[in-house]
């Protein structure tokens, strides 16, 4: 269980990229949402319930081995890209415009994004990224909305 637990909160080698392995994670999500089938609302919702569950126990066995959100740790980038997206209609635009604002949100951390990394163990890790995606989709949506693209 420990080595599938590295595996899953790695994503597999994604986690191991020499540089920026959070942007790789988030890659490793567009390609998961990009593979995927369109699906409704409510089967999003069960996924990235599950991944989030799944994270919070890979990444807080992979804390034990790693240490406090290790960068090799990327299966919470996985799951905030996917929510990211996830809800908005499947496109291109759509797929980047929601990577790159997940990216910004990930690393400028709003409220409350930042206190939920201080969550313990696994859930700390899990939840500021689904937070930070949270506010992607819906600055993404926006954006659409608007028209500017």
């Amino acid at each position: 269980m420990r080595r599938l637990a590295l595996i899953l909160a790695s994503g597999g080698p994604f986690g191991y990229a020499p540089v920026a392995p959070g942007t790789a994670g988030s890659i490793l999500g567009l390609l998961i949402y990009w593979i995927l089938p369109r699906m409704d609302a409510w089967t999003w919702v069960e996924i990235i319930t599950v991944g989030f569950l799944v994270g919070v126990w890979a990444s807080g066995r992979a804390e034990d081995e790693w240490g406090r959100d290790a960068h090799r740790i990327v299966i919470d980038e996985v799951v905030g890209t996917l929510a990211s997206v996830a809800f908005l209609p499947k496109a291109s635009l759509t797929a980047g415009l929601g990577f790159l604002i997940f990216r910004l949100m990930d690393v400028v951390k709003p409220f409350p994004v930042g206190h939920c990394q201080r969550l313990p163990g696994g859930w700390g890790v899990m939840a500021d990224d689904v937070v930070a995606g949270a506010y992607a989709g819906l600055a993404t949506w926006g954006i659409l909305q608007m028209g500017v693209l």
